[in-house]
């Protein structure tokens, strides 16, 4: 099933709501770069999208995070870094708010170093720990386990003669219990961890690898292998395998159903072209099972796959077989536990998307982030879609009125000192609330609107870029949010 994205709205950080008629996708962005690594469905029924910004924050790339309500309007914005590259690639919520995992380049050690960084519900950082050596550090994976501890997975080039696989786990407040790397003579990387068994880790990633970008197209090392490590609760390895044949073999995702192991990667040695997605079964000792390909004639990476709470999995990553003029497209597939593929489904235009991370959402759909610069604002925007369990994509800003939201104008928009509020509707509307909201999520002001065109004054905002939201009472839920330019 092919999507042709005809016309995609979007906002300097916050979406509109797209056409009704049109197949939906939500893209967040400045005029640089914006990229989507992790996005959880929270308990609320919100989401929390993760990833790293070049168009806002103190430095060349900040760490970037954006929590959602259930109609898919901002609650807070968050961006967190120093003065070169920072960003996060895991996020997951913990007992009392979020945990997020990635890497910092100023703050600690010289080079990288692993941050993890835990977040209260609104956004607030309760604590923030570096876990470094004096060489390259990466951050890649962050769980919490049933003691509320926390597990660690990254990547440390401080082992000779190359870099290994590092888990930590530390307890609930971030203080370190213990480390251990795992590894081979050559470049090795762990991108996921689970539990298995109540008291095993599971972790998957790739002997040989490299870990510049997931879709970068040159190879520098000898040929890579799948490779998954079975530890015990104290990070003892009890037992690793890899899975490749001549070519490059990448693991980027696992789960497990029963006393079977699913991994999810990318094979050069296998498949129709340069590279396709794979899925592999194991029993639960890592033996092979069987391996299956999905693909075209040109690359199609698979990168994220989870369980559907009905039964099954869906894998994603991206294709160039199937896209849009033979342009990377995301590219999901459902397929039951046997890797008989239910439907699949590619979303893009006519340059590049390319998928990050899926997660299962509460309604048995899935829903995806990543990156376009087929639209958006900037040379790369963070794009969002979800997806339901029948293949079609679904409309994230629900529970409104869509007519009503159309005739909400603001004007003129860059503003100078004054602008002006317009209601269009028919519908009589008892109250209307206005907040002008800073792009690190402070509340600025509120006023009340009691005109159908209402104006207001700006000469307290400095230049820059805000977000207004749109409230049908004061203390209700969010219905509406939108960008507000001043000169």
């Amino acid at each position: 099933m092919k999507v042709k994205l005809k016309y995609l709205f979007f906002l300097l950080l916050i979406p509109f709501l797209l056409d009704a008629q049109e197949n939906q996708g939500l893209t967040f962005g400045g005029q640089k770069e914006e990229i989507g690594y992790d996005i959880i469905q929270c308990s609320d029924g919100g989401y929390l999208l993760g990833g790293s910004t070049k168009s806002f924050g103190t430095g060349n790339m900040d760490i970037y995070v954006i929590k959602l309500n259930e109609n898919a309007n901002a609650e807070w914005i968050k961006t967190i870094g120093w003065k070169h590259n920072d960003l996060i690639r895991s996020i997951t919520e913990v007992d009392g708010g979020y945990i997020i995992v990635g890497d910092v380049w100023d703050y600690g050690y010289s080079l990288l170093d692993i941050i993890v960084i835990k977040l209260d519900y609104d956004g607030n950082i309760i604590w923030q720990n570096l876990y470094g050596t004096h060489s390259k550090d990466i951050g890649f994976d962050g769980i919490e386990l049933e003691d509320k501890s926390i597990a660690i997975l990254g990547y440390t080039r401080d082992i000779d003669p190359f870099g290994d696989i590092l888990l930590i786990k530390t307890d609930k407040d971030g203080n370190e219990i213990w480390r251990n790397n795992f590894g081979t003579p050559y470049d090795d990387y762990g991108i996921e961890v689970i539990t298995f068994d109540t008291d095993k880790f599971l972790i998957i990633g790739t002997k040989a690898g490299f870990y510049d970008d997931v879709y970068a197209t040159y190879f520098n090392s000898h040929d890579a292998d799948i490779m998954l490590i079975c530890c015990d609760k104290n990070g003892n390895e009890l037992w690793q395998k890899t899975y490749g044949g001549y070519g490059h073999d990448f693991g980027y995702s696992i789960v497990t159903e029963g006393e079977s192991i699913y991994i999810c990667g990318s094979t050069q040695s296998n498949g129709n072209g340069s590279f396709d997605m794979i899925l592999l079964k194991t029993d639960n000792e890592g033996n092979e099972l069987w391996s299956k390909t999905y693909g075209g004639s040109e690359y199609d990476y698979g990168i994220s796959m989870v369980n559907n709470s009905e039964g099954g999995l869906y894998l994603s990553g991206t294709t160039k077989s199937f896209g849009q003029n033979l342009s990377p497209d995301y590219y999901l597939i459902k397929t039951d536990y046997e890797g008989n593929e239910i439907w699949n489904l590619t979303f893009g235009g006519d340059l590049i998307e390319n998928v990050y991370k899926a997660f299962s959402t509460a309604d048995s759909g899935v829903i995806l982030i990543g990156k376009t610069n087929s639209f958006g604002n900037g040379y790369f925007d963070i794009l969002l879609v979800k997806v339901d369990k029948n293949g079609i994509i679904e409309n994230l800003i629900s529970g409104i009125d869509s007519t009503f939201i159309s005739d909400i104008q603001l004007y003129p928009n860059p503003v100078s000192d004054q602008g002006r509020f317009r209601n269009l509707s028919t519908t009589e509307i008892p109250e209307l609330y206005i907040e002008i909201v800073s792009m690190s999520g402070r509340v600025i002001s509120s006023f009340k609107v009691v005109a159908p065109d209402y104006s207001f004054n700006t000469n307290y905002l400095g230049s820059g870029f805000y977000i207004y939201r749109v409230r049908m009472k004061e203390d209700s839920k969010i219905i509406f949010t939108g960008k507000l330019i001043v000169n």
